[in-house]
């Protein structure tokens, strides 16, 4: 892949039709068609994709604290979607799939966003919208089927899978390796992480039932962790409508294999009538490429007044993306933006989560 790769993205999301409704755009129009999910919904959803042995009940309470036992659970439960889309990618050339099972294979690969040529802030804007993070408020404001949604794919792939596996639970006999560490369960503000293409980990030929059944704990890490991004994405407050955070991940297809690039968005409180101050956008994204290694873009919009921080964390990275700093100028100057643009080695800083935030297993 490109070196130009990060530059890119800055550029797609650093345009105002990617990061805020300053050109218009559809995803913050409408509050209610986009806002992130709350209580009951999200943790239903996830229960559709549970194992098979389904957790107790739980006791009556608050949608708040609902959610609060839901994500503890997620946390223990989450894991990247790198490895699913890699395991996935394997899988779909077997000839003993069912067609229900081949297509809801079809349709999650489906939303790996190609990146030759490097996405636009078009594409980005229409990937965020179908990440999974607004499905249940979407399905609440509009009749008809499941729009198309990573999430909503990843219930289909799981029910397609547990039909496959027939009740069977993943064994030891399937002979995987170890597992890849899980990438840290996100929340809001915290540490981004993206996720590199890894090589699929599974075996050419396991019996279609045990294949079934590992894949559908890969799907369960998977939709585990979209409930994380979506509890993240909720306002702390009843009632909150102010724009974000929106946690969430987008897959890219790479030549290596799919990649997960984390994003955070955001935006203060609009201007009052009559206040004449211009309202400033926030986003953060992380990705992991070949060639390139982690790089961390942070960058905050206010009117056509644009600044982009970027970190690198291989050395040789920093010192190639600085070379090209005049292109990421350009790209952004053709946007009619005025960018200001630091290129630095190393990660940002971020607070790390405090101790018991999430169950001790997932910490």
């Amino acid at each position: 892949m490109s070196n130009l790769a990060p530059i890119s993205a800055v550029s797609a999301v650093g345009g105002p039709a990617a990061v805020g409704p300053i050109t218009g755009s559809p995803l913050t129009d409408s509050p209610a068609s986009v806002g992130p999910v709350t209580g009951q919904p999200a943790l239903g959803l996830l229960e559709q994709a549970a194992p098979a042995a389904p957790p107790p009940p739980l006791p009556a309470t608050t949608p708040a604290s609902a959610l609060e036992t839901a994500v503890h659970a997620a946390a223990t439960r989450q894991g990247g979607l790198a490895t699913l889309l890699a395991d996935l990618s394997v899988a779909l050339a077997r000839p003993d799939l069912s067609p229900a099972l081949k297509a809801a294979i079809v349709k999650v690969l489906g939303f790996q966003l190609p990146t030759v040529p490097p996405p636009t802030a078009a594409d980005l804007r229409q990937a965020l919208s179908a990440s999974g993070l607004f499905l249940e408020a979407r399905l609440a404001s509009q009749a008809g089927p499941p729009p198309a949604d990573l999430k909503a794919a990843l219930i289909d792939l799981h029910q397609a899978l547990a039909v496959a596996a027939n009740g069977q639970p993943a064994a030891p006999s399937l002979g995987l390796p170890a597992p890849e560490p899980a990438p840290p369960p996100p929340y809001r503000d915290g540490p981004q992480t993206g996720q590199p293409a890894v090589l699929p980990t599974l075996p050419p030929h396991p019996e279609i039932q045990a294949l079934a059944a590992h894949l559908q704990r890969r799907t369960v890490a998977a939709l585990s962790r979209q409930l994380l991004q979506q509890a993240a994405s909720t306002p702390s407050e009843p009632g909150v409508t102010r724009t974000g955070p929106w946690l969430f991940e987008l897959p890219l297809a790479t030549p290596q294999g799919a990649a997960i690039a984390q994003f955070q968005i955001d935006a203060d409180d609009p201007p009052a009538p009559g206040e004449s101050r211009e309202r400033i956008w926030r986003a953060r994204f992380t990705l992991d490429l070949a060639g390139v290694g982690p790089v961390h873009v942070n960058l905050a919009l206010r009117g056509s007044e644009l600044r982009a921080n970027l970190w690198a964390e291989v050395p040789d990275a920093a010192a190639r993306l600085d070379q090209d700093r005049v292109s990421l100028a350009l790209a952004l100057q053709a946007q009619a933006l005025d960018p200001q643009i630091a290129i630095r080695p190393g990660a940002p800083h971020t607070e790390l989560a405090p101790a018991g935030r999430f169950a001790d297993s997932a910490a």
